[in-house]
């Protein structure tokens, strides 16, 4: 079946297609046709039906002619597959219609509440009633069949409308619908059993002289209209509310606490807190300060089948004032209380009393901010349980109760936005939600834009998600910007003051609210949450032992007083994406227990030491069968690791943070890749790091040095090349796996390509098995930058055997990924196809890194390559997407110039441009390190799609730039790759303008530069197709020349013509 478009006519008549876009309905009788049709939709109508239903007793001569002419302009709004024909009539098919849904949902609700399912069936009346938009069939009330689908639809609204105030009335929330049944009364006078329900609700509450007045007012109505007494139902009403005793009626007790904001961003939570409440006794909402859990549960309750009392806890002292609180909120004193009719006196033992008023009623009692005095609690709710059957109850507290038979339901924070988030996609997160909508209410309007998504995200990160810091957060929004609150959130405590005025004391500040939780630990409670600060992120037992354990807290004992940290809220425990049991603070609390942190030298020095021993240790893991594992648990601590890296360093401790660093060094690059982050100083102190760094041990240093100079985004200076050669060569660094390959790529970057050569063959006799893997593919990646296929294709094939054998993922995949692109160049497409398909499970199978995406990227050319046009056009456009959201620059740019490549291969040059320009905006400010190599391939590809629009002129300015940019970039690190795509792209040029001798010429250098001719490229094979004898001949000649004589070639063949040149 088709997707179904949606027409809604309970309101102002909406046609909406399948993307949820409107389409416009013009013409009363276009709209009349489908009204008409839409009240059967997906059930054929006759034509005489229909004609009756426009036209009425006057219709045009030629009716059904005229009829035909209708359906034919209604088709072309966008129904064309959806308005079928038969013999007898028209359908509109595969359409949701608002006026069917709402049956359906109405008939549902009807039978839920027969079957005394109050609140199922008020969510399903209310999902019903919601469907209304206006009055029904507005737009074409002249029609001759709207009134009396009209009258049909509004009988049918206002059934549903008291089923609903029916079910609210059996979920007790009679107050709720009082003042809407006194309006529906009041409208329509006549209707009986409006009035009985207004009775039952005004009885419930207890205003029962106020229900004698509603049914004298209704049957003085009816006698005076209709000369007829009361219904058997409305004098049942009537009869039920003489009969009541006192006793009988329920009390007036302690209900919901009103609301006076919306409910933001708890959907999935209430979802699954209402399931556990409709299936066990007793849940108790645990969680930190400023969660939340009042209001969920409120809101839970609110919505609850039961009865429900509310009991604030929160202002109690003493442990003999719990049950009092309860009793209070039932109302119980001297007065009747319950079906027994029995008398209380003021004397009797209080849990007595309530035990005796709950024992046969189905209540559920909401037991709020328990914490403080939780043992009370406890056992009271054991109490009351063990003995009333039919009782349920919620609480809530920053610790469980713990006593048999209790549900936890852990409430933590808001869903967070990513932190590179886009105004669309912080939007879409609870926490963003909450920050907005409590920020209209001092700011109206306030919205995330491109301009301040920043600030707001950093707002709802920094703090946690965690509701009531959010509000007071956005509070401040009356007299700063979003962005100054963010700025001063370093000093949260000063700056979120101010809450309402009438809410506990303890949630006006957030300073209030950790202190109230700090206040209920114990001694050795506190020193171990303000020792585990130092952690910067979720932390092992293990770790927590190394850094936190000492003097009066024995590291035996931190695993029973982490659990009770864990129990009170106050630390969270979980499991990491390592798969191991990892420990955290949030940040507001963690900053509340750091300025309470005695001895923070100390631990300080436990943490950088504990770090320090961990990398060192996980170092030589990660170029083995373990690497995955290992790459895991770092990714667990990176965090950790910068934050002692920092305080190291704030230290002057060189010996520390150098050793540290250097142990992190494969790490990082195993997970940034060639692509990925810089390592910057927004990631570690690396310019205070380099005034130390002389008296950093010579290996750490080259590590430094190789992160820093050979790994940085500005391009190295020949100085600073040399001083990492002679680190190379001191004895420490020898024996360093990493030393071996930093030497020869060193080398090759000053073009000293004998002595890399040398130092690549001695690098291959080292002990180490992954220095010699890795030497091996180093030097397939020299010799072919260096033009030398061939011996490129035997080290990368010798590579992936060593790789395999050590069982270093990472490698593999990078040589996998290298020997496709030379099978690809030899024009051997299904086997790249497959060497790219098993670098990308081994990359999945590693975890997060750009190179996933690149290697999609590159399957995705080589499907171009085959001629799989669409194929290449959706994984490009997906990927391109995908990094960018991530925040992927680099990745982006470079899958865009590929998809820019198959989009022109589609024909479709239009959206080629758009993002070829888009790409070259981009690279405006980039460091020339990265630039350099995408500027080249992008003006390889913009001069084959300047060429394909037959410019000519401007194809070759954009290979003039392509050679600028090989030309600059070939000062850091030749790259023979790049030179022969400029002039492959040049021959391209050649052969549209005619001249193809000189194309020829061209692919002679290519072949010459690159050690062979690329005749996987359809661009080259397109050009290959165009030559005859002699311009093979030329070919075959122009391959003889030596690598500078090609590139002279190609420099001096970019014609440029002068500016202003069509």
């Amino acid at each position: 079946m088709l997707a179904g478009v949606r027409v809604a006519v309970l309101g102002p008549l909406c046609l909406t297609d399948t993307a949820d876009r409107e389409i416009e309905v013009g013409g009363p009788r276009l709209r009349m046709l489908l009204v008409r049709l839409a009240l059967e939709a997906n059930r054929i109508v006759p034509v005489e039906a229909l004609i009756d239903g426009l036209w009425g007793a006057q219709p045009p001569a030629d009716a059904t002619n005229a009829l035909q002419s209708l359906v034919s302009r209604l088709r072309k709004t966008g129904l064309a597959k959806r308005i079928e024909s038969f013999p007898a009539g028209y359908s509109l098919a595969a359409t949701e219609v608002d006026a069917e849904q709402f049956e359906r949902l109405a008939a549902e609700g009807s039978r839920l509440l027969k079957r005394n399912e109050a609140a199922n069936a008020a969510e399903v009346l209310r999902t019903a009633l919601a469907l209304w938009r206006g009055p029904a069939l507005v737009d074409v009330t002249e029609a001759p069949f709207a009134a009396a689908a009209v009258a049909r639809l509004a009988e049918l609204r206002l059934t549903a409308l008291e089923d609903r105030i029916e079910a609210d009335i059996l979920r007790g929330h009679e107050a709720d619908v009082i003042v809407e049944l006194y309006a529906l009364t009041r409208d329509h006078p006549l209707r009986e059993r409006l009035t009985a329900l207004l009775i039952r609700a005004l009885r419930t509450a207890g205003r029962q002289a106020d229900a004698l007045a509603a049914y004298e007012t209704a049957r003085q109505n009816l006698a005076a209209e209709l000369g007829v007494d009361p219904s058997p139902e409305l004098q049942q009403a009537h009869l039920a509310l003489l009969r009541a005793t006192p006793a009988e009626i329920p009390n007036n007790g302690t209900r919901l606490p009103a609301q006076l904001t919306s409910f933001v961003g708890r959907q999935h939570e209430m979802t699954e807190l209402e399931a556990l409440l409709g299936r066990d006794r007793l849940v108790t909402l645990v969680g930190p300060g400023g969660a939340g859990k009042t209001r969920l549960a409120t809101e839970a309750a609110s919505r609850a089948a039961n009865r429900v009392w509310f009991v604030h806890l929160a202002g109690l002292r003493e442990a003999v004032d719990v049950p009092a609180a309860l009793a209070s909120a039932l109302g119980l004193g001297d007065s009747r209380v319950s079906e027994k009719r029995q008398v209380w006196h003021p004397q009797t033992d209080v849990t007595t009393r309530l035990l005796e008023a709950l024992a046969d009623r189905s209540e559920l009692v909401v037991l709020d901010n328990c914490e403080h005095l939780v043992s009370a609690v406890a056992h009271l709710a054991e109490t009351l349980l063990a003995a009333c059957p039919r009782l349920r109850i919620l609480a809530t507290s920053r610790e469980p109760l713990t006593i048999n038979g209790e549900t936890l339901f852990p409430l933590g924070p808001l869903d967070l936005p990513g932190e590179n988030a886009s105004a669309e996609q912080a939007a879409g997160s609870a926490a963003v939600r909450l920050f907005l909508d409590r920020a209209r209410s001092v700011r109206p309007g306030f919205t995330v834009d491109d301009g301040n998504v920043g600030s707001v995200v950093a707002v709802c990160r920094q703090l946690d998600g965690l509701p009531l810091a959010l509000e007071l957060a956005a509070a401040r929004l009356r007299s700063m910007t979003v962005g100054q609150v963010a700025e001063r959130l370093d000093d949260r405590f000063r700056l979120l003051t101010g809450g309402s005025r009438t809410s506990l004391p303890r949630h006006q500040t957030l300073g209030a609210v950790v202190e109230w939780s700090w206040g209920l630990l114990a001694p050795a409670e506190r020193t171990l949450a303000s020792r585990m600060s130092v952690f910067a992120n979720p932390s092992t037992l293990e770790a927590i032992v190394a850094a936190c354990a000492a003097g009066d807290l024995a590291a035996d004992d931190v695993l029973y007083v982490l659990a009770s940290l864990v129990e009170k809220s106050f630390v969270e425990a979980g499991e990491g994406a390592d798969g191991v049991p990892r420990y955290r603070m949030l940040e507001t609390v963690k900053a509340f227990a750091a300025a309470r942190l005695v001895d923070a030298e100390r631990t300080r020095t436990r943490f950088i030491a504990w770090v320090m021993g961990m990398v060192e240790e996980a170092e030589p893991m990660l170029r083995g069968h373990d690497q995955v594992r290992w790459l895991r648990f770092l990714d667990a601590e990176r965090d950790n690791v910068i934050e002692a890296v920092r305080l190291a360093v704030d230290r002057d401790d060189a010996d520390a943070s150098f050793r540290i660093l250097a142990a992190w060094t494969w790490y990082w690059l195993l997970r940034q890749g060639v692509f990925g982050e810089a390592l910057t100083e927004q990631v570690l102190p690396l310019a205070r790091m380099q005034l130390m760094e002389h008296r950093a041990p010579d290996g750490p240093r080259l590590l430094y040095r190789m992160l820093t100079v050979m790994g940085g985004v500005e391009q190295p200076d020949p100085a600073q090349i040399a001083t990492v050669l002679e680190l190379c060569h001191s004895e420490q660094a020898k024996a360093m796996p990493l030393a071996a390959m930093i030497e020869t790529v060193a080398l090759a970057m000053t073009h000293e390509f004998d002595g890399a050569d040398v130092a690549f063959r001695r690098s291959l006799r080292h002990p180490d098995k992954w220095t010699r893997a890795v030497v091996a593919f180093g030097g397939a990646m020299a010799a072919e930058n260096l033009g030398d296929l061939a011996r490129a294709k035997r080290w990368q094939e010798a590579s992936i055997r060593r790789f395999r054998t050590i069982g270093d993922r990472w490698g593999l995949a990078m040589a996998l990924n290298a020997l496709a692109e030379i099978r690809s160049t030899g024009g051997d497409i299904a086997g790249a196809i497959e060497l790219h398909e098993e670098a990308l499970r081994v990359e999945v199978e590693l975890g997060p890194s750009m190179d996933p995406a690149m290697t999609r990227s590159r399957l995705a050319e080589q499907h171009y390559r085959m001629g799989d046009l669409d194929e290449a056009y959706r994984v490009l456009v997906r990927m391109a997407e995908v990094s960018q959201n991530q925040g992927q620059r680099a990745v982006t740019v470079a899958i865009v110039i590929r998809l820019c490549a198959v989009l022109r291969a589609r024909g479709d040059l239009a959206q080629a441009r758009a993002r070829l320009d888009t790409t070259r905006n981009e690279l405006v400010d980039w460091p020339d390190s990265m630039n350099d190599p995408l500027r080249c391939w992008l003006g390889v590809v913009e001069a084959r799609q300047y060429t394909a629009e037959g410019k000519l002129a401007e194809a070759w300015r954009a290979a003039a730039d392509a050679v600028a940019a090989t030309d600059r970039n070939a000062g850091y690190l030749r790259d023979a790759q790049s030179v022969a795509d400029v002039a492959e792209a040049m021959a391209t040029i050649a052969a549209a303008a005619g001249d193809l001798v000189f194309a020829a010429r061209l692919l002679g250098a290519s072949a010459a530069i690159a050690g062979a001719l690329d005749v996987g490229s359809p661009d080259n094979l397109a050009v290959l197709g165009k030559f005859g004898p002699a311009e093979q001949e030329v070919l075959a000649e122009a391959r003889k020349m030596t690598q500078d004589e090609a590139t002279r070639l190609i420099k001096e063949g970019v014609p440029v013509p002068p500016p202003g040149t069509p």
